[in-house]
């Protein structure tokens, strides 16, 4: 990443292409955990007797008072077939997960649709986790947010060991 020097500005227009592939790991800590009851839990998944939209509402007045897991939720997400609710799913978890940085691995388990549509209800940025930055980024810098998640990247990438970001066109070049 030698390319970028001290006083390089961010284009404000353009679509910028890259693989980001190398962060520090995080440091391991203590965090509390507050788990739901498992009855809480299967009343959410459990499928029969009650439809789909009722099981979201379901879901939505427990995380009003409990916080829980990735496991939790993807365990949740994965009992729902529909592309809009397994999204909403996850909008109405985001806030509530103890073990936030895992919630990139929520993510894997959507589609390609149901990921677009989480990023835009959520938005690209509340997306974005430095601990957990590696990934293939396509970035139109004409929006603030991913101007910010450029800025995020190059700046890990300066601080980071090695070569971090592979793979960079800029408009196709």
């Amino acid at each position: 990443v030698s390319e970028f020097k001290d006083g390089w500005k961010i284009p404000h227009r353009g679509i910028l292409e890259l693989d980001f592939v190398h962060v520090a790991k995080p440091r391991v800590g203590r965090s509390g955990t507050v788990t739901p009851p498992i009855r809480l839990f299967d009343q959410v998944i459990r499928q029969d007797a009650e439809n789909s939209s009722k099981r979201i509402s379901k879901f939505r007045r427990i995380s009003n008072r409990e916080l829980f897991t990735c496991e939790q939720v993807a365990k949740i997400l994965q009992s729902f077939n529909e592309s809009e609710l397994r999204v909403e799913v996850c909008i109405i978890a985001y806030a509530r997960i103890v073990d936030w940085h895992g919630f990139r691995n929520l993510i894997f388990l959507l589609n390609f649709d149901e990921h677009k549509l989480l990023q835009k209800r959520l938005g690209y940025i509340n997306l974005f986790n430095d601990v957990m930055a590696v990934d293939y980024y396509e970035l139109d810098l004409s929006h603030c947010g991913d101007r910010f998640i450029l800025q995020e990247l190059l700046h890990l990438a300066a601080v980071e060991p090695g070569e971090n970001i592979l793979d960079c066109t800029y408009n196709g070049i």
